[in-house]
């Protein structure tokens, strides 16, 4: 699993010399390791916990959030993998991850989702012809992410505008995913967008999450029927926040958060 290293030291009229050897894996190792790390993330994503115990997996909510639901990987947590051993020889395998969370609420109309992303540290047990993985801790202060080119403003500003008509379309009071809301016991609810809600609006990118950005205002009519009385009104919420991943090939929309402000 090492790769052999070679050293020339000169210890002539010397009592003793402390001697560096910086441990590298083999082209072979660094492939057992991503194999690993790619499996370990597999079995996280099969917690159903919103915030799993720290260690095992790195994915958490920031919030607490009652009930289970489903995770699931974005992209691949070993394309910027780094593998670094310590003094002790304990290797460990760092990078980014990007998972979503779905989970279903009640009086919600389809499944809810969350990200969760940032830095990770796997550490790695070596065999003699294997590596497997421990844990997995978050981890903070790793190189910055370059965004990708492929995670244009234009791209993720065309998968929102897409989102709101289909949120729009959508004949529910409450909708996963999507920004409006709806403050009234009603029935038969059609809600409108009016305007663009892309104009004004602003893309950024984290470099330590991955997570791409678009924040904007939107105006969504409604009209629905209360007690038999037919009502129009207008989205209580009225600003949002759409959250994207790079999957390493497209942008992927996650989920629209609806503000009042």
């Amino acid at each position: 699993m090492l790769a052999p290293q070679a050293t020339t030291t000169d210890t002539l009229f010397s009592l003793g010399q402390q001697v560096s050897f910086p441990a590298q894996l083999t082209p072979g190792g660094i492939d057992k390791a991503k194999a690993a790390v790619k499996a370990a993330f597999a079995a996280c994503s099969r917690e159903i916990s919103p915030n799993p115990d720290p260690g095992p997996c790195p994915q958490a909510l920031s919030y607490a959030l009652a009930g289970t639901g489903h995770w699931s990987v974005v992209g691949d947590p070993t394309l910027d993998m780094a593998i670094s051993f310590d003094k002790d020889m304990n290797a460990a395998a760092v990078g980014h991850y990007q998972m979503i969370y779905g989970y279903q609420e009640s009086s919600v109309k389809g499944v809810q989702h969350e990200p969760a992303s940032g830095g990770y540290s796997a550490a790695l047990t070596l065999g003699a012809d294997a590596v497997t993985v421990a844990s997995i801790q978050p981890a903070n202060g790793l190189s910055a992410l370059t965004r990708p080119i492929g995670a244009s403003d234009q791209a993720a500003r065309a998968l929102v505008a897409a989102a709101f008509r289909r949120c729009a379309a959508v004949r529910a009071q409450s909708v996963a995913d999507c920004p409006q809301q709806l403050i009234s016991i009603a029935s038969n609810v059609r809600w409108s967008l009016v305007g663009d809600p892309l104009s004004g609006a602003n893309v950024g990118f984290d470099s330590a999450t991955g997570q791409l950005t678009v924040k904007g205002n939107f105006v969504m009519n409604v009209s629905y029927r209360f007690l038999g009385y037919p009502k129009t009104d207008r989205s209580f919420n009225t600003a949002y926040v759409a959250y994207l991943f790079w999957d390493g090939t497209n942008l992927q929309l996650v989920t629209i958060e609806g503000t009042n402000s």
